[in-house]
């Protein structure tokens, strides 16, 4: 009786996460990657292929949900999108469990756990980012498969398996760690030899892709973050100790629990191997994956970000899970312990997620609206730009944004001024490093600080303040800004009520960045505190 009031308390956090999920999710829209799926990738015409990476990722089943979807629904709402990986983390949470069960871990301790899995707010990215069906899609294979080995290893069982290996390659490149997490457990179960069989064919598959479709992805726009054997030790330690410490908030506890969980693993890990060879498997997967991570994103110091630490969460908990199971025992104190523990932990948790909802909420109905509203803007005014997004989304054209919209696959947008204002930043302002000759136009330095020196069309500005601005007046122009120092330009357009902005502008000391626009009112451009050369302005009261 215990064990079936337990399972549904199991299914019921699941359907209470499920909740949080939809809650902390109403009003998200569209966001980075998720472009190339929607505007390049699909079965007629498309401009990549289904086998062509995306990033590093070879990516085909999460392009066909995501033509699918599209095929139905369009961009006219992000509900339909989120389904997938909504479903996709609760079915984690649920194999987490079953492999934690499977283990001998007790059913009220195997379900506090979970919970606090549920609810990993350091992990909402791949919890709240439709995107993400690629990676948790790759975990729930992986977790699934391992689960596949528990029975004989029957020649259809153990083809199965391998074949369910080869088929999760298409998700995702964490499908890799994956595969290699259900060749240690396969070895455990079955022996070495099934183990090879169970592999291979995986193994085999993803070379050839590698060699043929995936090669660009190594070579291509990315290999600029890739990293190299050093940043292997940064990355294990980093991203692990972060996923133990992000539930306390603490990276000085996540270290502590890292170096006692290495601990417990060196005097202990033989014999648990022998009793829960697939919890092994997933805990050693962990740093593992971290390493691989490491040299496709060693060069940005990735290590931290949200998506893998909730796949080292997930790798992590089930052995967890087990050494506290030895610590609880049957003592019914420890494990009220244990669950009163995993309740603040997914209280906190939810809290978490609900902040970064919001603040991807935020973001994307920026982006929305400008995108949307940039159709209006792109109807009616003059622009200097192509190009609807300018923060994530680089290469999105108004082209493109209008065949959605003609085919009636875009929702519809009255938009406000503020929309509007965000949309001229975008196709009324273009950026290059290619220095034009400047026109025109009057600038008033703003700020009791500022003083300029003129010489022909420039002014050597010295902005003392924090952020000093300077306002350009005039419809059309152009603007060459030579910094003095490193950081980054800010471009403002006031709207009644605001300011839309800002469009960051990287500089490099001594590299000019040329401005054209064609905004019809104010510009305002924030340098950093310094001396400048800016052209195409006049500095003054």
């Amino acid at each position: 009786m215990a064990t079936r009031q337990w399972t549904r308390v199991h299914l019921a956090t699941l359907a209470l996460a499920f909740v949080a999920l939809a809650v902390v999710c109403r009003g998200k829209w569209f966001f980075g990657d998720e472009w190339d799926f929607i505007l390049y990738r699909g079965l007629h015409h498309p401009r990549w292929g289904l086998l062509y990476p995306h990033n590093e990722h070879w990516s085909t089943l999460p392009i066909l949900w995501y033509r699918a979807v599209f095929s139905v629904f369009g961009l006219r709402s992000y509900w339909p999108y989120l389904a997938g990986v909504f479903g996709l983390h609760l079915l984690a949470c649920h194999l987490l469990w079953r492999l934690m069960r499977r283990a001998g871990v007790g059913i009220a301790v195997a379900t506090g756990l979970v919970t606090v899995f549920a609810f990993f707010g350091a992990g909402s990215e791949n919890m709240t980012w439709a995107f993400q069906v690629g990676f948790v899609g790759s975990l729930v294979s992986g977790m699934a498969l391992l689960l596949a080995l528990d029975g004989a290893p029957t020649r259809r069982r153990v083809a199965l398996v391998s074949a369910g290996a080869v088929a999760s390659l298409l998700l995702s490149g964490i499908s890799v760690v994956m595969v290699m997490a259900l060749a240690l457990g396969a070895f455990g179960r079955w022996g070495a030899r099934a183990a090879a069989v169970v592999a291979a064919p995986a193994a085999a598959v993803y070379v050839v892709w590698l060699r043929t479709a995936g090669a660009v992805g190594l070579s291509g726009d990315t290999k600029s973050l890739h990293g190299g054997p050093d940043d292997i030790p940064h990355y294990v330690w980093g991203g692990m100790s972060a996923t133990l410490g992000a539930p306390f908030h603490s990276d000085t506890v996540g270290k502590v629990l890292l170096v006692a969980l290495v601990v417990v693993a060196a005097a202990r890990g033989r014999s648990w191997w022998r009793r829960a060879p697939e919890v092994c498997a997933l805990a050693v997967a962990a740093p593992v994956m971290f390493a691989v991570i490491s040299q496709g994103r060693g060069n940005i110091g990735m290590a931290a970000a949200s998506r893998y630490l909730y796949l080292c969460a997930a790798l992590l908990l089930a052995f967890i899970a087990f050494a506290v199971q030895q610590f609880a025992g049957r003592s019914v104190l420890r494990v009220a312990l244990v669950l009163a523990v995993s309740v603040g932990l997914a209280a906190s948790g939810w809290l978490q997620l609900r902040d970064n909802a919001r603040d991807d909420r935020t973001r994307d109905q920026t982006v929305r609206g400008q995108m949307l509203a940039a159709l209006t803007v792109a109807r009616s005014e003059p622009r200097v730009s192509n190009f609807v997004d300018f923060t994530y989304n680089h290469d999105i054209t108004v082209a493109e944004m209008a065949s959605l919209r003609d085919r009636g696959r875009l929702p519809r947008l009255s938009p406000n001024p503020r929309q509007l204002a965000q949309a001229r930043l975008a196709l009324q302002v273009a950026v290059s490093q290619s220095s034009r000759r400047p026109v025109g136009g009057v600038v008033a330095a703003l700020g009791p600080d500022a003083t300029s020196r003129r010489r022909g069309a420039c002014d050597t500005v010295d902005l003392r303040g924090e952020n000093a601005a300077l306002t350009r007046t005039g419809a059309t122009g152009v603007v060459s800004v030579r910094p003095g120092r490193s950081g980054s330009a800010l471009i403002y357009v006031p709207y009644p009520g605001g300011f839309a902005g800002p469009r960051i502008v990287p500089l490099t000391a001594g590299s000019a960045v040329t401005i054209a626009f064609v905004v019809a009112g104010p510009l305002i451009l924030q340098l950093p505190a310094g001396e400048h050369q800016v052209c195409g302005l006049r500095a003054g009261a």
